[in-house]
C-alpha cells in the first residue's frame, strides 16, 4: 500500500480532473497540492508504509496539519511465523485496525475477525 490518496472519486488535488501527473508545475506542484487540499479537507491522517519510509509523505502530513501514519504493512505479516496473525488476512486485518483508528473510528470492530493459518500442504 503506497503511494498517496485523498479520498473524493473522480477528484485530484484541488479537484482537477485529470491525472495527478497532468498537474502543470510537475511532481513539486503536485505535493503543493495535496498539501493544500489536506489543508482545506482537514485529512487527519496521511498514511505509508512500515517498510519504505517517504519524506515526502511525512512533509505532506506536517503541512497540512494531518498525522502520518507509518505503520501499515505491505508485503510482512505480523506476529510470529507460524501464527495465525502472519498471514495475509491477519495483515489485512492489522491495516484495517491502523486505517479506521487513525481515521478516528473504533479499531475493535476487527478483534472478533479470527485470523489463521489456512495452508496445508
Amino acid at each position: 500500500m503506497c503511494g498517496v490518496l485523498l479520498v473524493h472519486p473522480g477528484r485530484t488535488p484541488e479537484g482537477h480532473k485529470d491525472q495527478p501527473e497532468a498537474v502543470e508545475g510537475g511532481e513539486e506542484r503536485r505535493h503543493q497540492l495535496l498539501h493544500l487540499q489536506g489543508r482545506a479537507e482537514h485529512v487527519p491522517a496521511v498514511f505509508g508504509s512500515e517498510v519504505f519510509p517517504s519524506p515526502v509523505l511525512e512533509q505532506i502530513a506536517r503541512e497540512s496539519g494531518a498525522r502520518f501514519v507509518d505503520q501499515l504493512r505491505d508485503d510482512e505479516p505480523p506476529g510470529a511465523p507460524q501464527s495465525g496473525e502472519h498471514t495475509y488476512v491477519g495483515m489485512m486485518k492489522k491495516d484495517m485496525q491502523v486505517l479506521i483508528g487513525a481515521l478516528g473510528g473504533d479499531p475493535a470492530i476487527f478483534d472478533p475477525l479470527a485470523v489463521a493459518d489456512t495452508w496445508r500442504p
